[in-house]
């Protein structure tokens, strides 16, 4: 999975270069998990070039959730589609993860 990785005011933004797909969803937590600067108490997933994700995509998204609230930092989604938008209203994961224009 192709990921760049920038600094916006205070988050630290992994932008998403391509389509989450149930391949490649894993390197998404290995990288973001594995690239966070402790520094960085907020991060943002920039979903500018996704257009889908699917429910396992979404339990990844948990897992992250998951170990980024162990460091103490907040991960919100940025630029999402109003699809990928219904669909976290939809499983209520909007309320875990707040969604955020661009960055």
């Amino acid at each position: 999975m192709e990921i760049r990785i920038r600094t916006v005011k205070d988050y630290q933004v992994f932008d998403i270069l391509e389509d989450i797909t149930n391949e490649n969803v894993p390197q998404l937590k290995d990288k973001v998990v594995l690239a966070h600067d402790a520094k960085f108490r907020k991060i943002a997933l920039n979903f500018k070039n996704v257009t889908y994700v699917n429910s396992f995509a979404l339990s990844v998204f948990m897992n992250i959730h998951k170990e980024m609230e162990k460091k103490g930092t907040t991960v919100s989604l940025a630029n999402a589609a109003p699809s990928i938008v219904a669909l976290l209203k939809m499983t209520k994961l909007n309320e875990v993860f707040p969604v955020i224009g661009d960055l």
